[in-house]
C-alpha cells in the first residue's frame, strides 16, 4: 500500500511546482485546481475500486455472535491507455510575455498554444504544449502596425527579416504539465497499473441476520524525511449487512441473499482524504467447503487533495471517482475455522481482492 500512494502523492505534490514561465502563485493555485482534477482523475476512480473489494465473501450472516476476523488485499486494476492524456486548460494562466526582438508581446495562453494535450498520472512523459508560430507573427504585426505608419507590406518585411528573433522566441517557450507514472523506467511498458489497498476487517453477528462490520488501517508512518512530509497514513470504515433471504416467503430458498452498505474514509496526514460508499446486494451457495458468491454494487467515491503553497496558505479540491456500479464474482473456502476467499470485480475499473481469515460462525 505504501509505495502506490507514495507514487501518487509525490506527484501531487510535483504539480504545484512545475512551471517554465515565472507564473504567479495565483497561476499556481489555479492549477491545483483546475488541472489537478483531470491529471488526478484515474487515480481516484483506480483506488475507489481498490477500497470498494473484499467487502463480502458470503452472503450467510453469522448467527448471533458468531464472528470473522481477517485481512483484505484490495487491488484496482487500471488500464494505462485510457485515460492516460487530458487537455491541460491554459485559461487559468495569466498572458505570457514573450520578447521578439525590440517587441515585447503579450500573449494569450488559449491563442498560443495551439496543442496542450498533457499526461495524466497513468501517463508518460510531459511535452511541452505545441506553439502556434502563426498567432506570435499576427501579434508582433499587430504591435508593429500600431507604433509605425507602415503599409501591411512594409510591416511584414520587417516581420521576415525578424524570422531569428521568433524562431528564438518560440524556442524558449517551454511550457508543459507534469510526468505520468510511466515516465518512470520501472513502469512505462506495464499494461496495467495496480493501486493496492489492503486492510484489516471483522464482522460479528446479531440478532434478525443483522452482521456490522468494521474495516481498519491503524496509523502508520513512513520512516525518513518522506514519511515526515505525508503524515500518518489510516482508514476506517463500518458497513451493516442483513440477512434479505429471511423475508422470501418460500420454504428452503436454495440461496443466500444479503443487502450491504459500507462506508469507508482513508487518511494520509493532512494531504490526502477519500470517502467511499458502497451499497450492494449479494447472493451465494454454500457447497461442502467452498462457498460461490456474487454480488452487484454501486460506488461512490471522493478524493480531497490539499497541498500547502510557499505562503503558507492550504489549498484543496475534491475529485469525484467515476466508479459506479460494480459486478462482482467469487469464490470463499472454509477449512474449519481458516476461510480463504477470492474475487473479481467488473466496473468503470476491474478490481480483483484476496482475503485470508478466521471465522467463527
Amino acid at each position: 500500500m505504501k509505495n502506490g500512494l507514495i507514487i501518487a502523492i509525490v506527484i501531487l505534490s510535483l504539480m504545484v511546482s512545475v512551471s517554465a514561465q515565472e507564473f504567479s502563485m495565483e497561476q499556481v493555485k489555479e492549477l491545483v485546481e483546475t488541472n489537478g482534477k483531470s491529471y488526478l482523475q484515474p487515480l481516484v476512480t483506480g483506488y475507489g475500486a481498490a477500497m470498494n473489494t473484499g467487502l463480502y465473501n458470503t452472503a450467510k450472516t453469522h448467527k448471533l455472535l458468531g464472528f470473522d476476523i481477517g485481512i483484505k488485499m484490495g487491488l484496482g486494476i487500471v488500464p494505462t491507455g485510457e485515460q492516460s492524456t487530458y487537455d491541460f486548460d491554459v485559461s487559468v494562466l495569466d498572458n505570457i510575455p514573450v520578447t521578439v526582438g525590440e517587441y515585447t508581446l503579450d500573449l494569450v495562453p488559449a491563442n498560443l498554444f495551439s496543442n496542450t494535450e498533457t499526461p495524466t498520472i497513468l501517463g508518460g512523459n510531459a511535452e511541452p504544449f505545441e506553439v502556434d508560430q502563426s498567432y506570435i507573427e499576427q501579434t508582433l504585426f499587430d504591435a508593429i502596425k500600431n507604433e509605425q505608419s507602415l503599409s501591411d507590406d512594409q510591416v511584414n518585411g520587417i516581420i521576415s527579416g525578424m524570422s531569428s528573433d521568433i524562431s528564438n522566441a518560440v524556442d524558449n517557450i517551454n511550457v508543459s504539465s507534469i510526468p505520468g507514472l510511466k515516465s518512470i523506467s520501472a513502469l512505462k511498458d506495464l499494461e496495467n497499473l495496480i493501486f493496492p489497498f489492503p486492510i484489516l476487517q471483522a464482522s460479528v453477528g446479531l440478532p434478525m441476520g443483522i452482521e456490522p462490520s468494521i474495516r481498519l488501517i491503524p496509523a502508520i508512518s513512513i520512516p525518513g524525511d518522506l514519511g515526515d512530509a505525508l503524515g500518518e497514513i489510516s482508514a476506517f470504515g463500518a458497513g451493516l449487512k442483513i440477512d434479505v433471504d429471511q423475508f422470501i416467503p418460500i420454504p428452503l430458498f436454495p440461496v443466500d441473499i444479503a443487502a450491504q452498505v459500507y462506508y469507508q474514509n482513508f487518511k494520509m496526514g493532512d494531504i490526502l482524504s477519500a470517502n467511499n460508499m458502497n451499497f450492494n446486494i449479494h447472493a451465494s451457495k454454500k457447497l461442502l467447503m467452498f462457498t460461490p458468491y456474487m454480488g452487484i454494487g454501486v460506488d461512490n467515491t471522493s478524493f480531497t487533495a490539499s497541498y500547502k503553497m510557499g505562503d503558507g496558505e492550504k489549498q484543496d479540491f475534491t475529485i469525484k471517482g467515476d466508479n459506479k456500479l460494480r459486478t462482482t464474482v467469487g469464490l470463499n473456502i472454509k477449512l474449519l475455522v481458516l476461510q480463504i476467499n477470492a474475487e473479481y470485480a467488473m466496473g468503470e475499473y476491474n478490481s480483483a481482492a484476496i482475503g485470508v481469515g478466521f471465522a467463527l460462525r
